[in-house]
């Protein structure tokens, strides 16, 4: 990066990691602790776990706008197993349903690309990998003081030595209550627990950014059930290779930087802009789309930033799969 104006290019990938730190570890952190707490949580709370039953869950899920309008729709989940499951989300203006048997994933989906509000809110409903600990992450634990102490404690996940998100865990019960993000102030909440199957499993879920609602799942059923032998039966069309739980596109070493051209610079590189796209097997981009306009000239020089980094793709085991992602621009950068 040059010139007398420059940006550190600060991708927000939402299905990966993200890039902007919001403080230094602190020297107290117990890191062995920390790993251990994580562990139980994720023990108490993941009702998709190789030993839970199967399941069928049903919510009334809401997206907020700028101004708080609330667009709502519903979600369905059936539940055999990690090979063996179907969903459906529907709204007014998107509808998607998805069907893994074995290894293969059928999607359905209108419109075919991911919303960043309809993305978060995917993560959201897989509680909760949202807490889950990812490659080149370290933990460390800290009691923290103030009104809550004694009740909560929280847990840093650190990527070279920078915090990316807080956990917060309720010190009697050990589940999630909420995940404070460095993504601009994005926080996610889990509350009104409820016992299903000897998990802990919130019946409310949400994600707020300064204090305003972005989304809400409010679990309407959980219940334990069985299904019949065609229930999770492949439909036509084509499929992609699933993995329940892959490695996530990585971003090749590098520093990062870009040179922001003069009619861009100011106000118009900050407008907020969202890309989605599949990062192929290839480690190519394909499906690359605009979600969330900044602008002609703006979308066009942070779809050209975005086609031009270098990844290595998901990975199952040693297979490298597809993996959809939406990025953030414009509105997460600062100059230096």
């Amino acid at each position: 990066m040059h010139t007398s104006f420059t940006t550190k290019a600060a991708c927000l990938f939402l299905a990966l990691i993200c890039f902007r730190p919001i403080k230094v570890v602190l020297a107290d952190g117990n890191k062995a602790e920390a790993e251990k707490r994580l562990q139980m949580a994720q023990q108490l709370t993941d009702i998709r776990e190789s030993n839970s039953q199967p399941f069928r869950l049903s919510a009334i899920v809401q997206l907020f706008d700028e101004s708080g309008r609330a667009q709502k729709g519903t979600y369905e989940l059936a539940w055999e197993k990690s090979t063996q499951w179907k969903d459906e989300l529907k709204f007014p203006d998107f509808s998607q349903s998805r069907l893994v048997n074995g290894e293969r994933l059928f999607i359905s989906r209108n419109p075919n690309s991911l919303s960043i509000a309809v993305f978060r809110l995917l993560r959201l409903l897989e509680f909760p990998n949202l807490v889950r600990q990812l490659p080149g992450e370290t933990l460390f634990e800290h009691r923290k003081a103030g009104k809550n102490t004694g009740r909560e404690i929280s847990i840093d996940f650190l990527f070279h030595n920078r915090v990316l998100k807080t956990l917060y865990l309720d010190a009697d019960s050990s589940v999630p209550t909420r995940i404070d993000t460095s993504n601009k102030g994005l926080v996610y909440v889990f509350q009104n627990y409820s016992v299903f199957g000897g998990y802990q499993f919130p019946r409310v879920l949400i994600a707020q950014r300064l204090g305003k609602a972005l989304l809400e799942v409010q679990v309407q059923e959980l219940i334990s059930t069985s299904f019949t032998q065609d229930s999770f039966a492949p439909p036509d069309g084509p499929s992609f290779r699933w993995c329940p739980n892959p490695t996530p596109v990585k971003m090749k070493s590098g520093e990062g930087y870009l040179s922001i051209p003069w009619p861009l610079r100011g106000e118009p590189i900050r407008r907020p802009v969202a890309i989605y796209g599949i990062m192929g097997p290839d480690g190519q981009w394909h499906n690359v789309t605009v979600v969330k306009s900044g602008g002609k000239e703006v979308d066009s020089f942070w779809t050209s930033f975005m086609i031009s980094q270098g990844f290595t793709p998901a990975m199952c085991g040693t297979e490298p799969v597809m993996q959809e992602i939406v990025e953030e621009f414009g509105e997460f950068l600062r100059p230096y």
